[in-house]
C-alpha cells in the first residue's frame, strides 16, 4: 500500500470529488466545496442526484450524510406563490364607486326653485 504524501492527497482528492446529475448527465467533478455552493445557491435541490468515490450508488443530495449538516442549516423551501388575484374575473366584491360619484354634492330636502327662462 502506498502511503507517500503524493498518494494520500490523490486519494483525498478522489474522495472529496463529487459527481452529479443535471439535465439527465453526470457533472463533475466539483470540489466539497463547489458542490456545497451548488445546493446552498439553489443551483442543485435536495433531490438532486450526487454520487463520490466512496459511495455504491448514485443518492438524492439530502440522503448523503456527508451532506446532512449543510441541509440543516438551509431554510424551508418557498411556499408555492398563490394565484394572482384579479377583481375583474371576480363577482366576490362589488365595483369600488366612481370619483364622481363619491364626490357628487348632496341633493337638499328643499324643493327646486324654477329657473329663469329667457324665450
Amino acid at each position: 500500500m502506498d502511503t507517500s504524501p503524493n498518494a494520500k492527497a490523490t486519494k483525498s482528492r478522489l474522495s472529496s470529488d463529487w459527481w452529479y446529475a443535471s439535465d439527465g448527465n453526470s457533472r463533475g467533478p466539483v470540489s466539497t466545496e463547489e458542490l456545497c455552493h451548488l445546493l446552498t445557491s439553489g443551483t442543485l435541490g435536495p433531490t438532486t442526484l450526487v454520487w463520490k468515490q466512496s459511495m455504491k450508488n448514485w443518492q438524492p443530495a439530502e440522503q448523503v450524510q456527508a451532506l446532512a449538516p449543510l441541509f440543516a442549516a438551509l431554510p424551508p423551501e418557498l411556499p408555492q406563490k398563490p394565484p394572482e388575484f384579479h377583481p375583474e374575473q371576480s363577482d366576490h366584491s362589488p365595483e369600488p364607486p366612481k370619483a364622481e360619484e363619491i364626490l357628487k354634492p348632496e341633493k337638499s330636502n328643499e324643493p327646486e326653485e324654477p329657473q329663469d327662462q329667457q324665450g
